[in-house]
């Protein structure tokens, strides 16, 4: 087999890590984790919504856990819903399989949940409708680790609502 060539160019200098398991794999964030609390399912915070998808995908750079770090998101359409009296929109990617990916922030950040939270939608129906489940919001790797490099949602993707639903912010260890 042949070796693998270079890196792609990102227009930086190439930067490595290693990651060591041994002394680290006992370390108090690996085993004192008792899990991540969720709120209790809530059949409410299935929410009926509409995907429109966009003429031409978006390309948005935003920021991310670490302050130099930047991701580069595709969007590729909008999910109109009504949550708690409040009409919502949410940016959303949409993968090869036809999910919908979805970043978003809301008023229990840094409260009770992470700063941002994700949630994957099912292919929208033909008709553009899906159903948005906050009881399936997730936290992402920076929830867990101040060296997460997780991209932050688009600002456009901040609710006006509190989502208490899915899983919450999880404890760190001392």
């Amino acid at each position: 087999m042949g070796r693998a060539g270079p890196p792609p160019d990102r227009g930086g200098p190439a930067r490595r890590a290693l990651r060591r398991a041994g002394a680290r794999s006992r370390g108090p964030t690996r085993t004192g984790f008792n899990g991540v609390p969720c709120y209790r399912p809530d059949p409410d915070w299935m929410v009926p919504g509409r995907y429109l998808a966009f003429d031409e995908p978006l390309d948005a750079v935003v920021g991310s856990a670490r302050g130099d770090l930047a991701h580069a998101l595709r969007l590729t359409g909008e999910i109109d819903f009504t949550v708690a009296g409040r009409r919502q929109s949410l940016l959303a990617s949409a993968a090869e399989d036809g999910r919908l990916s979805v970043l978003f922030s809301d008023r229990t950040n840094g409260d009770t949940t992470a700063a941002w939270r994700s949630l994957s939608v099912a292919p929208p129906s033909g008709d553009g409708a899906v159903v948005l489940d906050f009881n399936r919001a997730q936290n992402l790797p920076c929830a867990f680790t101040e060296f997460g490099t997780c991209p932050k949602p688009v600002d456009a993707n901040a609710l006006s609502v509190a989502v208490t639903a899915g899983e919450q912010r999880p404890q760190r260890p001392h």
